[in-house]
């Protein structure tokens, strides 16, 4: 981990961060991540994406990171992200070093504190580079403050809303 942070801590002294995302803003209806998910957060596990989805069309997206070991969480400790279709908490402060989190109510077998949050107080700075790797003991990870406070208003003016994590197969 020690030498993850000084390979970033070095890609951003070069200049080498731009601080640009790659997030496509609009979709074609055909390939539209939400076209069937109604109002809710996909996740696309190939890409790397979070996308806010209203009436089944795309609002937002956003990078992320996930589980340090991937996709397709089991139990509890397997730094593992889950797959599927899940109910959201309403978001609340961290109690973790993260600025929000928005809790995925996963079965208990699985863990007690897997949801979404931004990056960790002493990255913050560090922007997309947050995402560039996957970093989290099974959450899903956006790159800015300002990113998890729009999930998070999302997810407060939709309480229903659920979150689809779809697997690394397109």
């Amino acid at each position: 981990m020690a030498k993850i942070r000084i390979k970033l801590l070095f890609l951003v002294g070069m200049g080498l961060y731009t601080g640009c995302a790659s997030v496509p803003e609009t979709y074609e209806t055909q390939h539209d991540p939400c076209v069937g998910s109604g109002t809710a957060i996909v996740v696309e596990g190939a890409h790397n994406l979070l996308h806010l989805c209203r009436h089944n069309r795309h609002q937002k997206s956003y990078a992320v990171a996930f589980g340090q070991a991937g996709l397709g969480k089991e139990k509890v400790g397997d730094r593992k992200t889950p797959i599927g279709t899940y109910s959201l908490k309403e978001p609340r402060p961290s109690y973790s070093g993260f600025k929000t989190f928005i809790e995925i109510r996963v079965p208990r077998t699985m863990g007690i504190a897997v949801g979404i949050h931004g990056p960790k107080r002493w990255s913050r700075f560090m922007g997309t580079l947050n995402t560039r790797t996957d970093w989290t003991l099974g959450c899903i990870a956006v790159a800015r403050d300002a990113e998890i406070e729009a999930i998070a208003d999302f997810v407060r003016t939709h309480p229903k809303a659920k979150i689809h994590i779809r697997p690394n197969e397109s």
